[in-house]
């Protein structure tokens, strides 16, 4: 199967760890966490030498509002 989405990536990984229960909470939850990495390391290469710690700390945040989102 070739991986061409967010959602092929966490339903890839969701069958390759097994996960059944709760699997769409799970995906939704991973998407998230993607999402708001990805966004980490932008902000974070882009302010390089800034508050990085702030800037992580700020991702987890994003993270629940994300997973919020795509939960509707």
């Amino acid at each position: 199967m070739a991986i061409e989405t967010l959602d092929d990536i966490a339903e890839e990984l969701a069958d390759k760890f097994g996960i059944y229960e709760n699997r769409n909470a799970w995906i939704i939850e991973l998407k998230a966490r993607i999402i708001t990495a990805i966004e980490t390391e932008r902000a974070v290469h882009k302010n390089y030498g800034k508050n990085i710690d702030a800037i992580r700390e700020a991702s987890f945040e994003r993270a629940d509002l994300e997973s919020r989102r795509l939960d509707k």
